[in-house]
């Protein structure tokens, strides 16, 4: 991410009733699937989450679990409101994909970037802030980071045997 404010598309994604930033520049796809079919058409492998994309078995990340994000009331109402479906943005980074689930995607735009502050430059999640069009804050998501330190344990030659069979 830039040190210097730059403009970049972008998504705005909520988990809860925190928005979210991720830059269009890893995005592959987004997804909008009914929460029932999505969990139960989830697999297991070597201890991750994974999910069957258009042939490929992609891991999954939970953005509600990495945030430690607990939900509550207002989320319950907005999630009933929605008819409980969820998103999965398949991102792609160094040509490996991985899908991150949230609530919603709520927006597609351009935003600009801003370097963060020392107190919060150092947190792998985070690689830049901005103000949203309702002038409320939100933190860009570092997608490479997120999969480094959450699938750096997963055998791809073992989930890319599995898709074989």
């Amino acid at each position: 991410m830039p040190l210097i404010d730059e403009i970049v598309p972008s998504v705005i994604v909520s988990v809860g009733v925190e928005r979210y930033i991720i830059t269009r520049a890893n995005l592959y796809e987004i997804m909008q699937l009914e929460s029932d079919t999505f969990i139960n058409t989830l697999e297991v492998i070597n201890g991750f989450p994974t999910y069957k994309h258009r042939g490929d078995l992609i891991p999954i990340i939970f953005l509600s679990q990495i945030l430690k994000y607990e939900d509550n009331k207002e989320v319950a109402d907005r999630q009933k409101d929605a008819g409980k479906k969820i998103s999965i943005l398949i991102l792609e980074v160094n040509q490996f994909k991985y899908g991150l689930v949230a609530d919603l995607v709520e927006d597609m735009n351009e935003v600009v970037v801003r370097p963060l502050n020392f107190e919060i430059k150092n947190v792998y999640l985070f690689s830049g802030l901005t103000i949203l069009k309702d002038e409320s804050p939100a933190l860009i998501l570092d997608v490479g980071e997120i999969m480094r330190v959450h699938l750096k344990n997963l055998d791809l030659t073992s989930v890319t045997e599995e898709v074989m069979d």
